[in-house]
């Protein structure tokens, strides 16, 4: 064991590096492989971007898809996207996880910028409610029927329309897009009128 190996040629690049910069191989002598980490990975980016590398690519997702750990997987994650209150729950909890860390809190920053006028009306609306000026968008109902779940600034952020809002459903938020919002609209009923 006096003559350990502590360093290789890689065969590809040709420079000398530490065996730490080659993946591990128990056929070889030195227990690694003998191109080193960054030749491989550009290999096997070139090989993802051919037509066979993809189709190849594809095919083991689909058997990785029938296996057992691919089929819990596939069923986890689509538990979690059904927008259960579970996974809901689950989702706001990562979500204020993420912006307690610095990136989600730059990344908050960056958005407060970019778009000061729409967080200036929110905050109008939730101080609203707060003060109890406006009830909470969850006991309103949507037009289509469902519970409303935020308010819609149909005539926009601008300050006088800070509190011209209509609660709308998640559906119907992200759907429709503002100006059908805005005629059709999600108009807010009391719950007990329907």
């Amino acid at each position: 064991m006096a003559d350990t190996i502590i360093s290789k040629r890689c065969t590809k690049c040709k420079v000398l590096k530490p065996l730490s910069g080659f993946y591990r191989a128990r056929s070889h002598k030195d227990l690694h492989r003998s191109v080193c980490k960054e030749c491989e990975s550009a290999a096997e980016s070139r090989r993802h971007r051919t037509p066979e590398g993809r189709a190849r690519r594809r095919e083991y997702w689909r058997r990785y898809a029938r296996s057992t750990n691919g089929r819990a997987i596939i069923k986890a994650r689509q538990a979690l996207f059904q927008r259960t209150p579970r996974a809901l729950a689950l989702d706001a909890a990562a979500h204020r996880r993420y912006r307690r860390t610095d990136k989600g809190k730059a990344a908050m920053v960056r958005a407060h910028r970019r778009h000061p006028e729409r967080v200036a009306a929110r905050h109008a609306i939730k101080n609203a409610v707060r003060r109890k000026e406006l009830p909470p968008p969850t006991d309103c109902t949507c037009k289509c029927g469902r519970q409303a779940a935020h308010y819609h600034h149909h005539h926009g952020y601008s300050p006088e329309h800070h509190l011209d809002v209509i609660p709308v459903c998640r559906k119907c938020h992200q759907v429709t897009p503002a100006s059908a919002r805005s005629d059709q609209g999600c108009v807010a009923y009391p719950p007990s009128a329907q």
